[in-house]
């Protein structure tokens, strides 16, 4: 099976062309960044006696509002998403 056919089998899911796959993909991005902010933050926390978590917390937030603005961004040039 070629990639464009494997893509055009994909784009044919609802999830990918729902709301709920937008969310899911934020949600998703939300995640990731919250794992990987509160990791940096236990290892330089570490150093700093855990003095810098609300500015880890609003970098974390910023993030992930970027990841998924992109992320609609992107869906939504390439026609998954209106």
């Amino acid at each position: 099976m070629s990639h464009l056919e494997l893509l055009s089998q994909y784009n044919d899911l609802p999830l990918l062309n729902s709301d709920f796959g937008v969310a899911n993909s934020f949600i998703s991005s939300l995640i990731i960044f919250t794992t990987l902010i509160s990791m940096l933050w236990f290892i330089l926390g570490t150093k700093s006696g855990f003095k810098t978590l609300p500015l880890f917390i609003v970098l974390g937030l910023v993030a992930s509002i970027g990841a998924g603005w992109s992320g609609l961004t992107i869906a939504s040039w390439s026609g998954l998403y209106p």
